[in-house]
């Protein structure tokens, strides 16, 4: 599952270059999608100095609390949602 930009807003040659030229920021996006914290780690990790040479280390880092803080408020939603009665 991908995670690129809407095809109704974003122009084609923009669309292509995300998937050649910004493979880092790409794979580090569908890591977060995956909703794993372990799979965005690694992602992380495995892109750690194109994020510096980008000056992006410090956004980078905010990334796996945001996800957690998602993942927690995702299923919190979930459990307040649910019916209590059998």
């Amino acid at each position: 599952m991908p995670c690129l930009p809407s095809d109704r807003y974003t122009a084609l040659p923009i669309q292509r270059y995300l998937k050649t030229g910004a493979t880092a920021y790409t794979e580090i996006a569908d890591a977060f999608a995956s909703r794993k914290p372990a799979a965005l780690r690694a992602a992380l990790a495995k892109h750690a100095a194109v994020l510096e040479r980008d000056r992006n280390g410090g956004m980078a880092k905010q990334t796996t609390a945001a996800l957690v803080r998602r993942n927690v408020l995702r299923l919190t939603q979930t459990y307040l949602t649910l019916s209590l009665a059998v």
